[in-house]
């Protein structure tokens, strides 16, 4: 993009977790490398992450923030660490989703809970309408030791389950499958069997949370 852009032109990335510092430290002028990370779906998600890496210039900063301003966006400006911010919470978030359901909660009732809590969307929905391969990047590039990243946060359940629909095409709305199966042509969209197998595969040995009420479970993500 350098090679084709004036020297005065912003480069922004929309990665949900991919540090903003490394994709600068390959740049001819990294001062002018930001993050301008957007929510799906964007004409209706109104938050905006403006995320300047340590090198970004505060011009640079600045007319994001005055561009996400006038897209009518609720602009906040954020750290260059994993997940940013809004990660960092979904995160945990989506791990303690699959250790519910490792558990043997009904994925489509807890979708349903935690829209009845008050989510727009449930965790399922959410991975599905993502694409579970994004997820499951996002998982591994939070998952770390190393100062800011998530370390216990993202433990509980077993996160190679994601790696499991990524290996089957299962990679949610857009290829027709993912947890749910968007083939069907019922309003609310079942199950994918598919799913149903490698949740068998992964249910957890010893806990048993299928009985539980369905607000513990909601109670563990939120």
């Amino acid at each position: 993009m350098e090679a084709v852009c004036k020297d005065a032109a912003i480069i922004a990335s929309n990665t949900s977790t991919l540090p903003i510092g490394e994709i600068a430290s390959v740049a001819k002028r990294p001062e002018n490398v930001v993050g301008m990370h957007y929510f799906s779906p964007v004409d209706k998600m109104p938050l905006l992450e403006i995320i300047p890496h340590a090198g970004t210039s505060q011009a640079v900063t600045s007319a994001a923030v005055d561009v996400g301003i006038k897209q009518g966006k609720t602009v906040i400006t954020v750290k260059d660490v994993p997940g940013f911010y809004v990660n960092r919470c979904l995160g945990p978030f989506l791990a303690e989703a699959l250790a519910c359901v490792q558990e043997g909660v009904d994925p489509k009732a807890l979708n349903e809970a935690l829209v009845d809590f008050g989510y727009p969307v449930g965790g399922m929905t959410l991975a599905d309408e993502v694409g579970i391969d994004v997820a499951s990047k996002v998982t591994k590039n939070l998952v770390g030791e190393q100062p800011y990243y998530l370390g216990v946060r993202m433990e509980g359940g077993d996160l190679t389950m994601i790696d499991a629909f990524v290996e089957q095409g299962l990679l949610g709305k857009k290829s027709g499958k993912g947890f749910f199966d968007h083939t069907s042509n019922e309003k609310v969209k079942p199950i994918s069997a598919e799913a149903k197998a490698i949740l068998k595969k992964f249910r957890h040995k010893t806990k048993d949370s299928s009985k539980a009420p369905i607000s513990e479970a909601v109670g563990r993500m939120t």
